[in-house]
């Protein structure tokens, strides 16, 4: 997860391993929480469709952990800017 600050004050926060997935908030802790959401309605997509779950999902010091349809997913955090 990497988390930076935009132009006009909002923080943009993607997921380098999930191709596509971003999220924003007004806060740092606000695009975490966005991107956990987006995280988990992505990998949901993923897994209904029998896809691979992305490489790097892999649980390191500073984890996201997410819930997709009930199982706990961690994902590492790899910048806060």
């Amino acid at each position: 997860m990497s988390i930076v600050k935009d132009e006009d004050g909002w923080y943009v926060a993607t997921a380098p391993a999930l191709r596509g997935c971003m999220s924003q908030g007004e806060t740092v802790a606000q695009a975490r929480a966005n991107l956990e959401e987006a995280m988990s309605l992505y990998l949901e997509h993923l897994l209904e469709g029998c896809e691979a779950l992305p490489h790097g999902l892999v649980a390191a010091s500073d984890i996201a952990h997410i819930d997709v349809r009930g199982k706990s997913v961690s994902a590492r955090i790899t910048s806060v800017q």
